[in-house]
């Protein structure tokens, strides 16, 4: 069975027995609908403002003003104490280190997805502290 397959240099057609053609179609459609899943959720977060390409700038943001910066940064050893580990172990990596999500993936031994939903989950507790304290 004839097969068209998209390579990084352009579609070539190769002859695969029929098993094969079945398992290159599947991948072919779970590829696509994990490009339309992709697609979908930047097209939203396009919308959403100016933080959409940088999630953490709303933080860093908060931290331009002076007064307000001396404020949280003499809070912020108490906030990060009331995390759990790995999330200041994170926020450290990120934001000290700076270290990217693949390299904190790395370094502790865990995925890219899940550094990115506890970075989240550890800014969003850091800046509810801070708020609850300013």
């Amino acid at each position: 069975m004839k097969y068209n397959y998209k390579f990084a240099t352009g579609t070539e057609t190769i002859e695969v027995d029929e098993k094969w053609s079945e398992i290159l179609n599947e991948l072919d459609n779970e590829d696509f609908n994990n490009w339309q899943t992709e697609n979908r959720r930047s097209e939203s977060l396009n919308d959403v403002g100016p933080w959409a390409k940088n999630p953490h700038c709303e933080i860093e943001a908060m931290f331009e003003e002076p007064s307000f910066r001396q404020t949280m940064l003499s809070r912020l050893p108490e906030a990060l104490q009331k995390m759990k580990p790995i999330q200041r172990r994170i926020i450290d990596l990120y934001y000290f280190d700076h270290k990217n999500q693949m390299e904190i993936a790395s370094i502790l031994g865990i995925n890219q997805c899940n550094v990115s939903r506890r970075l989240a989950t550890a800014e969003k507790n850091l800046k509810n502290f801070l708020q609850k304290t300013a």
